[in-house]
């Protein structure tokens, strides 16, 4: 009769907090420059003058675009950055082994392995 084993697994083991995943505040972080720069930019384009008559207003508008140019690569810039973390700690994890539990010390072993000073 074959006798079946069943090992426990160790859900501790097994969970990694570093491949959790993305972190909210990563996602916002980069979903909040994305707004910034979509806002930017509508407010460039809605600021354009139709006449010579307001200059100013397209002094504002270019640099409105100008600050929607620079948080989109910013944004951009954030997004590489986080998909080099995430590919880092695949590698890490990859390479990784398992913890496994040891067993204690007692004094007959300490012993033989000489830690006692007599």
């Amino acid at each position: 009769m074959k006798r079946i084993v069943k090992r426990k697994r160790n859900k501790r083991a097994q969970a990694s907090p570093a491949r959790a995943g993305l972190s909210l505040g990563a996602i916002i972080k980069v979903n909040g420059k994305f707004l910034q720069a979509f806002v930017f930019g509508a407010c460039a384009w809605w600021l354009w003058p139709s006449s010579l008559e307001w200059w100013g207003l397209g002094m504002i508008s270019l640099v409105l675009a100008v600050a929607a140019a620079g948080k989109f690569f910013e944004a951009i810039k954030a997004m590489v950055k986080l998909y080099a973390r995430e590919k880092e700690l695949a590698r890490l994890s990859a390479t990784a082994r398992a913890p496994v539990q040891s067993d204690l010390a007692n004094d007959n072993v300490m012993e033989d392995a000489g830690m006692f000073d007599d």
